[in-house]
């Protein structure tokens, strides 16, 4: 946790929690997200300190709907890419919406 992230959970508790989207990498491959909302309720990090590949993204919200909205606005976290052509249709839909 960065500081932003620990000082916005100590004013807001316990009304927020933590998301995690982790991608699916659809079609042998990972985007990589770039977060463009406030620090303190989300952002970017790579899943494996080990391998440069994956990012994953979080976000602080009160709810499943909040937190699905914020990756969707902020990173570009999308739920339905195997519908729209996006993803590979055999691997699967590279995010998947929270779930509690």
């Amino acid at each position: 946790m960065n500081v932003n992230e620990n000082a916005w959970i100590e004013q807001n508790e316990p009304t927020v929690t933590k998301w995690v989207f982790t991608q699916n990498n659809s079609g042998g491959s990972y985007d990589y997200p770039e977060w463009t909302g406030p620090a303190d309720l989300g952002g970017v990090f790579a899943a494996y300190d080990w391998q440069d590949q994956q990012v994953d993204v979080w976000v602080m919200a009160e709810s499943e709907e909040e937190a699905n909205r914020l990756a969707e606005q902020y990173a570009g976290v999308y739920f339905d890419g195997v519908e729209k052509g996006l993803d590979c249709d055999c691997c699967g839909d590279r995010w998947y919406p929270a779930q509690d």
